[in-house]
């Protein structure tokens, strides 16, 4: 019982499932505690077990990669017998050549055959890593492993999160079970893609494999596509984080591994992307987030606008942070003539001028209308300024290199 728990560390619950007389698979009602009994059950093929990865941290001690035969292909050669006897041997083939290539990348994932068109390749971790960091590593190594020949696709066995934040996963099959659908037994395979004559002393022997080789690994393929950021972009992204509170929020978010937002995501990109080596940068900071993608972050930079985003366009993206402490950057010469932007504070260049701009207006009514809400918020902080220096009995506060006074009902700010 004791190693076969590092299957399921991270279950949330378990269940039971079965097969009704009309070939529906069922499922009994989930229990959180694993008892002996059940195992022992399962094991000599008495009952099926499963189990649901659920943790809120998203952090997981096992996961797999699957490799199946596609589901288009099963059901185009349905009532072919010979298709079948041969793709069972190719594929037996092609996933063994696939568990040599994971031992040359010094992995060492335990090799299971769950039936002849799905085996699957189990890592375990010494501990938790984020749902990003996973995922990322299973698509780097997909990466290696290139086009999947015999109708072969993968599977991510780790939970995906749709947008309600759910697991559309369903779940998990434990390994050694008797499928009720095939009456196949899963078992684990040797390097020559043969069953271990003692499956349940192979499993006494198995170890947790080092999270940080997983690290490592990716950070050496990240390294291979794109090249890690030089130490003068980290500080130039510091510097940017140190002066945009809004950035530096959602930056912060996805360190934390947290999920992003689309209008999140895109505030890193339309400007961390605009930075020397930024497409370095933001891979870094988006490969820490559940639902990181090499190839969609790709391809958003690859897509990238002329233009960064600017401070408004922000400011409504990041309605969580800006409703509660408001931007307070003040550009002065910076700007020339160029819309307010974060880039500002590394580079004028960056932002360009109005002029080199073709803005796209949906309507003078909608223009307008922006327009007065800008004047309105003008007055909201004119008004919470009187009232500051009215409370103080004040007419005159100097702050840095401006001056505010104020003339009876009307307030002045100068610069000095």
């Amino acid at each position: 019982y004791g190693k076969f728990c590092l299957f399921f560390k991270d279950a949330g619950c378990f269940a039971e499932l079965s097969v009704d007389s009309y070939g529906k698979t069922l499922l009994s009602k989930p229990f959180t505690k694993l008892p002996y009994q059940k195992l022992k059950d399962h094991l000599l093929g008495l009952t099926h077990l499963v189990f649901f990865p659920e943790k809120e941290d998203l952090h997981f001690s096992s996961f797999f990669l699957g490799i199946k035969l596609s589901e288009k292909l099963i059901k185009k050669a349905r009532n072919l017998e010979s298709f079948f006897i041969t793709k069972t041997h190719e594929i037996s083939l092609e996933t063994t050549n696939i568990f040599h290539t994971l031992l040359e990348m010094e992995l060492c994932p335990a090799f299971e055959k769950v039936n002849h068109f799905f085996y699957r390749y189990w890592f375990f971790l010494d501990k938790p890593l984020s749902l990003g960091k996973i995922r990322n590593f299973l698509e780097k190594v997909l990466k290696r492993l290139g086009d999947l020949r015999s109708g072969l696709v993968p599977l991510e066995g780790i939970p995906a999160l749709d947008l309600a934040q759910r697991y559309n996963l369903r779940y998990i099959p434990l390994p050694l079970g008797l499928s009720p659908l095939t009456l196949e037994r899963s078992l684990f395979l040797n390097e020559e893609g043969k069953p271990y004559p003692d499956q349940l002393e192979y499993l006494r022997k198995l170890t947790p494999f080092p999270a940080t080789h997983i690290e490592k690994f990716d950070q050496t393929l990240t390294s291979f596509y794109l090249g890690s950021p030089a130490p003068s972009s980290l500080k130039v992204l510091q510097k940017l984080r140190q002066n945009c509170h809004l950035l530096d929020y959602v930056i912060a978010k996805a360190e934390a591994g947290k999920s992003l937002s689309r209008e999140e995501k895109l505030a890193i990109v339309l400007t961390v992307g605009f930075l020397e080596n930024g497409a370095e940068l933001v891979h870094q900071i988006l490969s820490q987030t559940p639902d990181y993608s090499y190839g969609k972050v790709k391809n958003l930079l690859k897509n990238l606008p002329p233009h960064p985003v600017s401070c408004l366009k922000l400011e409504l993206w990041l309605k969580e942070i800006s409703a509660l402490e408001p931007c307070y950057c003040v550009f002065q010469e910076k700007l020339k003539n160029r819309y307010p932007s974060p880039l500002l504070h590394i580079n004028p260049e960056l932002v360009p001028a109005y002029n080199e701009i073709k803005y796209k207006i949906d309507s003078p009514e909608k223009l307008i209308k922006a327009y007065l809400r800008q004047q309105e918020k003008l007055l909201y902080f004119k008004n919470l300024l009187k009232d500051y220096l009215i409370s103080r009995g004040i007419s005159t506060l100097k702050v840095k290199s401006f001056i505010v006074e104020l003339k009876g009902e009307d307030l002045e700010v100068k610069k000095l």
